[in-house]
């Protein structure tokens, strides 16, 4: 349900709806949906955390060890 609501926004309850009035035919298409944002979050999150290797490492270089 908050897979729902995040992917969709203020159209998550509308979805919840159709999801249980008719879901032969709303399944596949949130399915579909929920696979194509989690490639999209997965990408996201992959390019952020090579930035954050990045600004990590610069942050270290000048550090010196005592």
């Amino acid at each position: 349900m908050n897979a729902i609501t995040r992917i969709y926004g203020e159209h998550g309850q509308d979805i919840l709806d159709l999801l249980f009035k008719n879901p032969a035919k709303a399944i596949p298409i949130v399915l579909a949906r929920m696979r194509q944002k989690n490639l999209e979050f997965r990408s996201a999150r992959n390019d952020l955390n090579k930035r954050w290797k990045e600004v990590s490492e610069m942050a270290t270089d000048g550090y010196i060890h005592y």
